[in-house]
């Protein structure tokens, strides 16, 4: 399976659709959490995490998921079953995600983009 550098001018190519003229640099400057004290059950760690965690994890996996699609014809037949299979665990852990729970610690700007990285996974 070949490996992708996020340096490389065709990595963008993997990213959802909305994240490819963005840097991802660019998106750290944004006020996205407004409860920093509340916690929230998180389907990657066993115990409760910060609102901004758990919108950590929905983005990052969000992307996962995307780049997972992008190769899932581009590899052998196990490596394909191990794609789809991986893609499946994915959206059953964001399923799991209280949108509205975790949409009252976040910031308009916050709720956008929460909303926007479920959606492309569910």
């Amino acid at each position: 399976m070949p490996v992708y550098n996020r340096h490389d001018p065709g990595f963008k190519s993997y990213l959802p659709e909305y994240a490819k003229d963005q840097d991802p640099r660019s998106l750290a400057h944004l006020d996205l959490v407004c409860a920093w004290l509340c916690y929230k059950a998180s389907p990657w760690r066993a115990e409760p995490r910060p609102f901004r965690g758990v919108a950590h994890g929905l983005f990052v996996f969000t992307c996962l998921s995307a780049y997972f699609e992008s190769i899932a014809d581009l590899v052998g037949a196990a490596g394909r079953a191990h794609v789809l299979k991986r893609i499946q665990e994915i959206r059953e852990e964001i399923e799991t995600i209280r949108l509205e729970d975790l949409t009252e610690g976040l910031t308009p700007t916050g709720t956008t983009l929460a909303r926007r990285w479920s959606s492309v996974v569910l």
